[in-house]
């Protein structure tokens, strides 16, 4: 989104393009999402991130090319890193 929220937090939107399902990689999405994180930590200033995710084009044939062994690495690789290496506000949020 191009404006913070009033709460200076960023929304970011994610979803399944409308493709062939043939032709989707899930590794490819994944690599994706983690280039787009790590510019917006180096270009960004806000205070944290809303994630909305579509998923109305998630298909069986889809949910089939997720196996858990790159779940784990995409979390590994995503939020364990993003949370601790990056995270400059330790409050609450409450």
């Amino acid at each position: 989104m191009p404006e913070l929220t009033t709460d200076c937090d960023r929304v970011i939107v994610i979803g399944i393009p409308p493709s062939d399902v043939m032709d989707f990689n899930i590794l490819h999405m994944m690599r994706l999402v983690q280039m787009m994180m790590e510019i917006k930590i180096s270009e960004d200033y806000c205070r944290s991130d809303i994630y909305v995710a579509d998923y109305g084009n998630l298909t069986k044939r889809v949910i089939s090319k997720i196996t858990p062994s790159i779940l784990k690495k995409f979390e590994l690789c995503t939020f364990v890193s993003y949370t601790y290496t990056f995270c400059l506000y330790k409050d609450s949020r409450a």
